[in-house]
């Protein structure tokens, strides 16, 4: 597991230049790109700065790694968020998470990039830690009707589609985070942030000062 500690304007830099860095690899050696980004804290903090990336963005594919089961113009909705702040700057091709069926048919196997953020009780995407939804393996995406934080209808990928992509990143940032790192970290947490940096192959954690505290 790489380790990154910087500020967050560091990090958003850091984020783009891996992001053109990933994307020129994938361009290279397959023709397309495929990332799939949260909502939240790390959209605001990364994706200005992915915007002002030198791509070929008509062969870049953006799907998400969760989506809130709200119209795509809410406030709430993560392709809301990507738009406003990334999509809507560049050619980039986007695939609104519209549903669960449709997803498991049109997402690529392995996805290059999965972008993760971190909540503070340590869920990731929208698979949250005691949820049913987070011991899923025989599904690529799954579908929640009772998330622990509202809105409670979400759906998200599944962990195993997230941790096989041939990249994770995972950004956490602020001291709400500090502790909730400090138990990920040992070898016997059961969450699923701790899950993912444990089980992903190629996985990269870009922390602040404030979130790595007590790392």
């Amino acid at each position: 597991m790489e380790r990154i500690v910087a500020s967050e304007g560091h990090l958003s830099f850091e984020a783009r230049v891996q992001l053109q860095r990933a994307a020129t690899e994938a361009l290279e050696a397959r023709g397309v790109f495929h990332i799939a980004v949260p909502g939240g804290s790390v959209a605001t903090l990364v994706f200005p700065s992915f915007a002002d990336a030198q791509l070929d963005w008509s062969r870049v594919h953006v799907w998400w790694v969760d989506e809130r089961v709200v119209p795509l113009t809410d406030k709430d909705s993560n392709y809301k968020v990507a738009n406003d702040l990334w999509l809507s700057k560049v050619p980039a091709v986007a695939h609104p998470f519209h549903s669960l069926s449709e997803y498991q048919l049109k997402l690529p196997r392995p996805l290059d990039v999965a972008l993760l953020g971190v909540g503070p009780d340590g869920h990731v995407a929208s698979l949250f830690p005691g949820h049913p939804a987070l011991e899923v393996t025989d599904k690529r995406v799954v579908q929640l009707d009772d998330a622990p934080k509202p809105p409670p209808k979400r759906l998200s990928l599944s962990l195993p589609e997230l941790i096989g992509a041939r990249e994770v990143w995972v950004i956490a940032t602020g001291n709400t985070k500090a502790q909730m790192l400090m138990k990920a970290m040992k070898p016997d947490s059961t969450l699923p942030v701790a899950r993912v940096l444990r089980e992903a192959e190629n996985v990269r954690l870009w922390v602040d000062p404030a979130a790595a505290a007590y790392l």
